[in-house]
């Protein structure tokens, strides 16, 4: 059976339901176990943003 890896967000005026709630998951690589803490950081930052976005303006 395969590892999830679940992906949450927090920050400030995030609604509390949103709020540090799981977005989604993804499947971990099959060498997640013998990745070091560093390499599974870089894993999951590479895998969330590529799924989002972001942006900012001023008024």
């Amino acid at each position: 059976m395969s590892k999830k890896i679940w992906f949450a967000i927090s920050c400030y005026g995030l609604c509390d339901e949103c709020d540090s709630r799981v977005l989604y998951y993804e499947e971990a690589p099959e060498n997640w176990d013998s990745m070091s803490e560093e390499e599974k950081e870089e894993w999951a930052r590479e895998q969330f943003f590529s799924q989002f976005s972001w942006n900012y303006g001023e008024e």
